[in-house]
């Protein structure tokens, strides 16, 4: 019966050679002197002939060694540095990642986060697919995405990366023209309402409030149109608070501070269709816009970290 070819027997003969001693070729091999000589006999024996003469002090190759070295020695050292190179190519990323990504995510931070990485790695290609949809991973093709408040199916890995807190805004326009609505006694009716697709809407005053007349309620499934609804004074809008600090510097917009309780926050999470299946750049990467978002603060919008 023909015997299977053992690419170890092989790779301490070589090794043996190379390093003219057995004890030198299980130092390279970092395995036992008595495996690398047990291994070159089995060679020897499977081979049918006499590899190496060996002697207390020193070693030879014999005709029929000199031989096989010859033939052997150049597919060992093209195996050894074809696995040398695959370890190497574990710290380059190459390929491409898809990503789904809500219209509301904050871009500059994704910016940062793929044009820094493909500094390091520019062998990468993205792709992102900017949609409030819930994307589905098999069918888009997806590698990983970006989704608040409600992570998606079950059969999903979800990591918790950031709670984003909310607060009401306002034009200051809006403010003095409603200023004596706020110091009424009936006050704000703050009705916003939230679905699955994190819809919001625009301030509705009290039926007592002569505004309710006058300011419509708004309802949008993208916070950026409802923020440039408040900008332009249309009414008071749930916000999510990071999406509005330039627009307070700037003084476009002012955070109402209300006495009626408001607790409005979510989490937000990086997706992944599977643990099992995910690979090396993805999780670097994922890894990476983490990080990002911890420098940006993102993370930081309540009082304590996320946790996983």
């Amino acid at each position: 019966m023909e015997q299977t070819m053992d690419l170890n027997c092989c790779l301490a003969f070589v090794a043996v050679v190379e390093c003219e001693s057995f004890s030198g070729a299980a130092r390279k091999l970092q395995i036992p002197r008595s495996t690398v000589g047990a291994r070159v006999a089995a060679l020897e024996t499977r081979l049918g002939t006499r590899l190496l003469r060996r002697t207390t002090r020193q070693i030879s190759l014999t005709d029929d060694g000199r031989s096989y070295f010859e033939e052997v020695a150049p597919a060992i050292r093209a195996l050894s540095e074809a696995e040398e190179r695959a370890v190497h190519s574990g710290n380059t990323l190459t390929g491409s990642i898809r990503i789904s990504v809500p219209l509301d995510f904050p871009f500059a931070v994704l910016s940062h986060a793929i044009t820094s990485f493909r500094e390091l790695h520019p062998g990468l290609q993205f792709d992102v697919l900017v949609d409030d949809n819930v994307s589905d991973f098999i069918a888009d093709n997806i590698d990983l995405a970006i989704r608040g408040r409600h992570p998606g199916n079950d059969n999903y890995v979800a990591r918790k990366i950031a709670i984003l807190r909310f607060g009401i805004f306002a034009s200051p326009a809006f403010m003095r023209r409603s200023e004596e609505a706020v110091h009424d006694d009936a006050g704000f009716d703050f009705r916003f309402a939230f679905d699955r697709h994190f819809d919001a809407s625009v301030l509705s005053h009290s039926a007592s409030s002569p505004f309710s007349r006058r300011i419509p309620s708004v309802t949008a499934n993208c916070f950026a149109l409802l923020k440039q609804l408040a900008i332009d004074g249309a009414g008071a809008a749930l916000l999510p608070v990071h999406m509005c600090d330039g627009e307070i510097q700037q003084g476009r917009l002012i955070k109402i501070d209300t006495d009626q309780r408001l607790s409005a926050e979510t989490g937000l999470f990086i997706v992944y269709p599977s643990r099992k299946d995910l690979s090396s750049k993805v999780r670097k990467f994922s890894d990476y816009l983490v990080s990002v978002l911890e420098i940006s603060g993102l993370d930081r919008t309540t009082n304590q970290l996320a946790e996983e």
